[in-house]
């Protein structure tokens, strides 16, 4: 009886390790394609930050509309859906602006210091 135990917990902790090595590849692999996307960014000259004057207008805007969403920055700054992504989430990062909301309700505000 003992060894039955035994065998199963072995499958447990052979499947528990499978699933970790799985994800830690998966963790590798995307963090060695954004690396490789960025550089191929730079070669090209395609800024993945926004200048300092596009991280003001932005600011600039969270400020006055109190809040702004991927549109806003769009329009502003005449540039895609993924360029405003990568402003915003930037910017988010840096500690500038918060981000809310979920899928469609997604708006973004000004982080005051």
């Amino acid at each position: 009886m003992p060894r039955i135990w035994y065998t199963g917990y072995m499958l447990i902790f052979v499947h528990v390790l499978s699933i970790a090595a799985v994800y830690t590849v998966g963790v590798l692999t995307g963090a060695y394609v954004m690396r490789s996307m960025q550089k191929e960014f730079e070669k090209r000259g395609i800024s993945t930050v926004p200048t300092k004057g596009d991280a003001k207008k932005i600011l600039n805007l969270a400020e006055k509309q109190g809040k702004i969403t991927n549109d806003d920055v769009q329009a502003l700054l005449k540039v895609s859906d993924s360029t405003a992504q990568r402003y915003l989430s930037t910017l988010t990062h840096q500690g500038s602006l918060h981000r809310q909301g979920k899928t469609k309700d997604i708006h973004y505000t000004l982080i005051k210091s």
